[in-house]
């Protein structure tokens, strides 16, 4: 099955990436590692499950390196360690996030981020990363092209790669005359529609493996440029981002805090963070997020 954004946005919540502090401990973090951020004019979310996000910090490296949940490792091996995505974030050591409040409420109680300015951030450009458009040429976005690509390489005999030399070793392999052999010798349809999309991907692109085919087309050029916590908010578009590096976490459900604790917070953003303060105060304010 594939792994939604929604799971994704909820893995890997795990005692080591984050814990729990008070509310003043988190302003304290706040004022001294995330004050470009908490000045813009936009902010990012993440979804929890259930109630308990309430103060957190986290930092992302801190963990062993995750693997992709419901789905093959591949996209995220390419990312991580192809060497084309060498200034972005590690999709592995990343905090998944949203702009859209609405997406991170959709699993659970959603906690508005506060992302470190040093902190690494990846932008999508979409709702959502699988609907990238990978290759033009047989329409394909990532969704399509991950489940693809995996079902040939597994047509093929090859699993699901543990590191990036088993993956990139198992892509050139998987060379556009041993798809062809094996299309034509299946029986099932559909199996065989999959493998001839494949193929027409590798030969539209001009390619000989499905190697040359992802160093063509999974590459940076598919998202915007890159930035920084302090500088996200000076970007037109986010849709989904991950972030690699340090995040604090504050419950965007007012029911998580009693009035003084409210009130306090709210203070402590009014002078120096007049849109997070906003933000805050709209998101404690909109019951239709209540659990």
């Amino acid at each position: 099955m594939i792994l939604t954004f929604k799971q994704f946005l909820n893995e890997a919540r795990s005692p080591d990436r984050t814990h729990q502090v008070n509310v003043m401990d988190l302003m304290y973090w706040a004022d001294r590692n995330a004050s470009g951020y908490l000045k813009g004019k936009r902010f990012l979310y993440r979804g929890g499950s259930g109630r308990g996000w309430k103060t957190m910090i986290g930092n992302s490296v801190s963990i062993v390196p995750r693997r992709s949940a419901n789905t093959n490792n591949n996209y995220t091996l390419w990312m991580d360690y192809s060497g084309l995505f060498k200034d972005f974030p590690r999709r592995s050591q990343s905090f998944i996030g949203t702009d859209d409040k609405t997406t991170a409420a959709g699993f659970g109680n959603p906690c508005l981020l506060i992302v470190a300015d040093n902190a690494k951030v990846g932008l999508v450009g979409h709702e959502d990363i699988w609907f990238v458009e990978i290759d033009p040429k047989t329409h394909m976005d990532l969704e399509e092209f991950n489940g693809n690509m995996e079902f040939a390489l597994r047509k093929l005999g090859y699993g699901n790669a543990k590191t990036f030399d088993e993956l990139a070793k198992s892509l050139k392999a998987t060379t556009m005359a041993k798809l062809e052999d094996a299309a034509d010798n299946e029986s099932n349809e559909d199996v065989e529609k999959i493998l001839e999309k494949v193929i027409t991907s590798i030969y539209k692109n001009g390619c000989k493996n499905m190697f040359e085919l992802w160093e063509k087309l999974l590459t940076p050029k598919l998202f915007p440029p890159n930035t920084t916590g302090a500088e996200v908010s000076q970007h037109p578009t986010f849709g989904e981002v991950w972030i690699e590096g340090e995040c604090g976490f504050i419950s965007a459900d007012g029911s998580d805090f009693d009035e003084d604790t409210k009130k306090a917070v709210l203070d402590w953003a009014q002078e120096a963070y007049p849109h997070f303060m906003e933000t805050l105060e709209a998101d404690w304010n909109d019951h239709d997020f209540d659990n």
